[in-house]
């Protein structure tokens, strides 16, 4: 698809399938925070590649918390974006995999911006850059230099809730790489089960000055529910998005009380090592409602599948 075929989002039936499982209008100029909670069942969320490939880890006491980075959920929302709306007008992606970067955006520049300069045809063609910000510090033939657009969407590491026991595998191919040898043993690092839980929170002061929409933030958080399911692979084969929070907060401003909102949907668990969802428990969506009555709106995000 060349970037002159590219239609408007709005129009688009998966757009359409993604708000209807928002359960409000979002408003750019409000401020929102929220929880995700994960589901890894014998799953590797995040590989560490100093270490092979195992699932990362932080040191907690006597043991370890499983780790994910925020750059791979930022990255799995931009692959999201791509496989679920595909190259809609406004919403193609800055940063694609396996894609130059300079090239990419030239292309694009020849074909919409010619005049426009650089910083408003970023943030009129490039979704990614609207919401994760975008750091442009060379010069283009084409365009001016358009400096540091911090992000108005912000997500955080995903921890796990309890402690995790990463497990290492022995996998034998099913074939040798040549016939006249023998096949030879692979590695495979997971955890059997764990709960994840990362945060995130949008500044609309930082929204306006990157002219973030309500379809932004629409397509943004009906993403979220399934976010794991558009994403798998063979190390993410069995990775579910499990709860989905957004607070509407009546400040404008996120606040210093920001981690009590994050931590107030955490699960509770009858046992010390959970070993399966069924473990977990939530708070109900009225508690958290009433609970935060006089500071925020609570909404749940559930996929409409």
């Amino acid at each position: 698809m060349t970037v002159a075929e590219i239609g408007q989002i709005c129009d688009s039936d998966a757009y359409q399938e993604i708000k209807s499982a928002v359960p409000f209008t979002p408003d750019p100029t409000k401020a929102y925070v929220g929880s995700v909670y994960v589901d890894a069942i014998n799953s590797c969320l995040n590989g560490d590649p100093d270490r092979g490939g195992e699932p990362r880890v932080v040191p907690l006491g006597n043991g370890e918390l499983g780790l994910a980075t925020h750059s791979s959920t930022n990255r799995k929302l931009r692959d999201c974006v791509e496989d679920f709306v595909g190259e809609c007008l406004g919403y193609l992606l800055m940063c694609k995999s396996g894609v130059n970067l300079n090239d990419w955006e030239k292309e694009v520049w020849k074909e919409r911006g010619k005049r426009e300069d650089r910083r408003s045809f970023l943030l009129k063609h490039f979704f990614d850059v609207r919401m994760f910000g975008f750091t442009a510090c060379d010069k283009t033939d084409d365009a001016e230099k358009a400096g540091s657009m911090a992000a108005p969407f912000r997500t955080t590491y995903a921890t796990s809730v309890h402690e995790v026991f990463p497990v290492m595998l022995g996998i034998a191919p099913s074939v040798g790489r040549k016939s006249d040898q023998d096949r030879s043993m692979g590695t495979a690092s997971i955890i059997p089960y764990a709960m994840y839980c990362w945060h995130f929170q949008y500044l609309p002061e930082q929204g306006k000055k990157l002219r973030v929409s309500t379809e932004d933030l629409t397509l943004l958080f009906g993403l979220l529910p399934r976010l794991y399911n558009l994403t798998a692979s063979a190390t993410r084969s069995a990775v579910f998005t499990r709860k989905a929070y957004v607070f509407e907060l009546n400040s404008s401003r996120t606040g210093p009380n920001i981690y009590r909102v994050w931590k107030s949907p955490t699960p509770r668990s009858g046992t010390e090592e959970p070993t399966s969802p069924e473990d977990y428990t939530f708070p109900s969506l009225p508690e958290l409602q009433t609970q935060w009555k006089d500071k925020a709106l609570v909404y749940e995000l559930v996929d409409g599948e």
